[in-house]
């Protein structure tokens, strides 16, 4: 069953958007605006709280339900949805040793910059929690840094 989504607004990019859109057209392969920071958690995190603050912030804030089109038409234009589902993927690798979890952790964060982001339809942020010790979480957030130079 296909999803319908409903259009909030629709507004022209700012400069700087244009400028990356720029880009990334003429390379969407290209990492060059794909921002990802690795944090280190100790203590306990609440995955049910966690990602119910991710969504609120997809509700809280248009440009996170954002996407980008550009296709046929004179200008490109940013389109606010009502509604993004906000997702936070969790894996436990605390099975692993010291050497297999850091490397489990440096192969996941290269297989997410190789998946990129597609600006006309994939929520352009994701967060991802990996647990490696009892106490210990490997946070990896990805975005496209389009979204942090926004008119919205």
């Amino acid at each position: 069953m296909e999803e319908t989504l409903q259009i909030e607004s629709i507004q022209p990019l700012s400069p700087m958007q244009e400028g990356m859109l720029f880009h990334y057209l003429m390379d969407p392969a290209s990492a060059a605006y794909f921002e990802q920071t690795l944090l280190t958690i100790t203590g306990h995190i609440d995955m049910d709280t966690l990602a119910k603050s991710f969504q609120e912030l997809f509700a809280r804030y248009d440009i996170f339900r954002t996407v980008f089109m550009y296709e046929e038409m004179e200008q490109p234009y940013q389109i606010v949805l009502q509604e993004r589902e906000a997702s936070v993927y969790y894996e436990n690798i605390t099975h692993l040793n010291e050497e297999e979890r850091n490397l489990y952790i440096r192969q996941f964060q290269l297989r997410d910059r190789e998946q990129g982001f597609d600006l006309t339809q994939d929520v352009l942020m994701r967060l991802s929690v990996i647990q490696v010790e009892p106490k210990v979480y490997k946070m990896i957030w990805s975005h496209h840094h389009i979204l942090m130079d926004a008119g919205v």
